[in-house]
């Protein structure tokens, strides 16, 4: 699904993403246009909590191949929203208004655009922590192998976040790099005695026995047909890329 602010509202993007088919959908924020204003003020709108109105309908902008599903959201001049959106304001309100092929309903259309603001959160984390932005080169073979490397180094400090919570616990996002200073980046000493080799922690490090629980874990994860799973339970909630 695509989610895109107004400088994606045209043409050319909504019939590229219904060209490929019934399995794409999106959600665009539309542009302030006289007619559009006018199909605002005289559509049926719906109380709804924290809002000014709701409301739907379909309308198609100059020269589109044909109408649109368009899903306002409106606030008074003195009300503002409870999140930073992307508004325009007439005379006597503030508008947010979606264009979509999705067929939700039109209040889930709206919690789902504000996910949006959500995704660019761990787009930019990846960039600060895990190296998204840092690429190779012009070939662009290397760097989508690169990406899908970055992703995957990504998601793998959140599963490691996942399976270091203590039983009951809730998960909470931490940003990457306080993790790896918990879990990756400890002081310690790799030690051979009587032919074995061990880790010696630091005796500073607070959290030995939250980290031995977390290693056992890591050690117990075992594959189970095409998929591997861990034996010890623990709870597994986190955003991740695909």
């Amino acid at each position: 699904m695509a989610r895109a602010d107004a400088g994606f509202y045209c043409k050319e993007v909504v019939e590229a993403i219904e060209g490929l088919g019934d399995r794409y959908s999106y959600i665009l924020s539309a542009d302030k246009t006289t007619a559009l204003v006018r199909e605002l003020e005289a559509a049926e709108w719906k109380q709804w909590a924290g809002t000014a109105g709701v409301c739907e309908f379909w309308y198609e902008p100059m020269g589109w191949g044909g109408p649109s599903r368009f899903v306002p959201v409106r606030y008074r001049l003195e009300q503002e929203p409870s999140d930073q959106y992307q508004l325009f304001a007439t005379e006597q309100w503030k508008y947010r208004v979606f264009v979509t092929n999705r067929k939700e309903d039109k209040r889930a259309i709206c919690r789902e655009y504000d996910g949006r603001a959500t995704a660019e959160n761990y787009i930019k984390e990846g960039c600060n922590d895990a190296g998204f932005a840092v690429l190779s080169g012009r070939c662009f073979e290397a760097n989508q192998n690169y990406l899908q490397m970055a992703i995957l180094a990504y998601n793998s400090n959140r599963w490691v976040q996942l399976m270091a919570l203590r039983p009951q616990q809730t998960y909470q996002r931490t940003q990457l790099r306080t993790s790896r200073l918990r879990w990756v980046f400890i002081a310690a000493k790799l030690v051979l005695h009587e032919g074995r080799r061990w880790i010696r922690l630091s005796q500073t490090f607070v959290e030995k026995e939250l980290f031995g629980q977390l290693m056992d874990r890591l050690r117990s994860i075992q594959k189970i047909g095409s998929s591997y799973a861990s034996n010890r339970a623990a709870p597994l909630t986190a955003r991740v890329f695909a």
